[in-house]
């Protein structure tokens, strides 16, 4: 065995051991750029990057290979679903603080044309309309 190989299989298991551990800065980071570039870190990164794209391609293929239903499905319906419970929230909120806002007395005011009203709580009183006068 030559010099060369033993070191390419030394970087080789020190580089695995690395990325098992994921003690290795970023890929492409200003850390990453100051490794030498025989580092096992780099090379570790290097693997982690690779692995990241190839799960990145893999589900790009994965949604590429859906009919348009099925993707929009798989792409939005999480979203859709998120924005029909934000608005139910929504709707739930506005009905509970209109039902714990107490309103002002109404005023009531005879009109013409329409028949005597009970005044509630009147001890049976009327209101009535007489001649653009309001008799009580």
């Amino acid at each position: 065995m030559t010099d060369s190989s033993e070191d390419v299989t030394a970087l080789w298991a020190a580089t695995l051991a690395l990325y098992d551990t994921k003690d290795f800065p970023e890929y492409g980071s200003p850390a990453w750029r100051a490794l030498p570039p025989d580092s096992p870190h780099r090379l570790a990164s290097v693997l982690e990057a690779a692995e990241q794209w190839r799960r990145h391609q893999a589900e790009q293929w994965r949604l590429d290979s859906l009919d348009p239903h099925d993707w929009y499905a798989e792409v939005f319906g999480h979203a859709r679903a998120e924005a029909s419970r934000l608005v139910a929230l929504r709707r739930i909120g506005a009905v509970t603080a209109a039902r714990t806002k107490f309103a002002e007395p109404h005023q009531l005011q005879a009109t013409p044309g329409w028949p005597p009203v009970r005044i509630p709580g009147g001890g049976g009183r009327y209101l009535t309309y007489t001649n653009q006068e309001v008799a009580a």
